[in-house]
């Protein structure tokens, strides 16, 4: 109980810390790359944990993720190319291969979001290739919240400073923190780094 009350006072503290820098205009970018964590409550278990993670993304669809433990051990990766996903579970040795699947991104961070939504999310653009979806902006039209209405899932915009962000991701079975940091927008963007090949020894999902 102590190391999940530290995980939210950790990212509590991301949230609230006082340095702030002009925001980003994130959708003035077509590619990117970011560094982050991400906090995961179960809402049933009532289990937390969190996860490291290493993202590259071109628009509009495509999209790598690579997912470590906080002692780096590897957990998953996903790749997307347009209308192909690949996922590895590394531990679990399983794969999965096809078009892109919101369930699939519950395998990765237990939350069932289109992995195309967060290529949008990313990008700070209101979710494009999913329907019914609303969204809000600030005053200086900044995305502050976008909801779901079918899914129920609520994103918001829960701070920005620079080229940081901290978003927060709720559904009926999960609450999911991240925290996005260390942009890089002049990336090497080739075929390969949204590709993953499957290991012979791991099953289909």
């Amino acid at each position: 109980m102590e190391s999940v009350k530290f995980c939210f006072l950790f990212f509590l503290f991301l949230a609230t810390s006082c340095v702030t820098l002009p925001p980003v205009h994130f959708e003035d970018f077509d590619r990117g790359g970011w560094d982050g964590k991400v906090l995961i409550r179960d809402l049933k278990s009532g289990k937390s944990h969190v996860l490291n993670l290493e993202i590259l993304s071109k628009r509009p669809h495509r999209l790598r993720v690579d997912v470590t433990s906080t002692l780096g051990v590897h957990v998953a990766s996903l790749a997307m190319q347009g209308e192909v996903m690949t996922c590895l579970i590394v531990q679990e040795r399983k794969y999965y291969q096809g078009r892109p699947e919101a369930k699939i991104m519950k395998e990765l961070v237990r939350l069932e979001l289109d992995p195309r939504v967060l290529v949008d999310v990313l990008f700070d653009l209101p979710p494009q290739k999913s329907e019914g979806w609303r969204c809000e902006r600030d005053s200086d039209e900044y995305l502050t919240r976008c909801l779901n209405s079918k899914s129920r899932l609520e994103i918001k915009w829960q701070k920005r400073d620079g080229r940081e962000r901290v978003l927060s991701f709720s559904s009926p079975e999960s609450e999911v923190q991240l925290h996005l940091q260390n942009f890089q927008s002049k990336v090497e963007v080739i075929e390969e780094k949204f590709a993953l090949k499957v290991p012979a020894a791991f099953t289909r999902l």
